[in-house]
């Protein structure tokens, strides 16, 4: 798939009061004060920004961080994101925050990675959990929601081993699988 959506510049972040920002909007304009979204999207986005901020500059002490200031520190996280910008694409050669080797994994539909969201065998009980067509900037938030946030073991392929000598072990009722 192409590189085609950067989360630098496209609009993906819930800001109250305003339409969906880029990372970009989000330390380079002031007037948003506070995230958008449910509290976990918030959580979610609020750890990458302050890994962010924190891979940007780091302050000594609170001496540095006070002659820095907000402004000095959004500064830097937009240096830091205009370096490592090529990183930043949803899709392509090296998606943000995705695995090569979790292609293994079985297909499953974005629904699936959304705990609201019924797939499957699953009761429907109201009309928000019917699984809908998702934009770039909703699939950007999903990938970021799954690396803060584990569904225990919601629809997860475990048979998919990231770490070298790691073995699995799953049970079901009980019983070693």
């Amino acid at each position: 798939m192409e590189s085609s959506f950067n989360l630098i510049d496209e609009p993906w972040i819930p800001v109250a009061d305003y339409e969906r920002v880029s990372l970009r909007d989000i330390f380079s304009r002031s007037e948003y004060q506070s995230l958008g979204g449910n509290p976990v999207q918030k959580i979610a986005v609020f750890k990458l920004l302050l890994a962010i901020a924190q891979a940007a500059a780091t302050p000594a002490d609170e001496k540095e961080w006070r002659e820095q200031g907000a402004q000095g520190m959004a500064e830097k996280c937009l240096t830091y994101l205009d370096k490592w910008h090529d990183r930043f694409f949803l899709y392509g050669e090296k998606p943000f925050l995705q695995m090569p080797a979790i292609a293994a994994a079985r297909a499953l539909s974005f629904g699936a990675f959304l705990p609201e969201v019924s797939t499957g065998n699953t009761t429907i009980l109201t009309q928000s959990q019917v699984e809908t067509n998702l934009s770039d900037a909703d699939r950007a938030l999903i990938v970021l929601l799954q690396m803060g946030f584990a569904l225990s073991g919601k629809k997860t392929d475990n048979g998919v081993v990231l770490s070298a000598g790691y073995v699995a072990i799953c049970c079901t009722y009980g019983t070693a699988a």
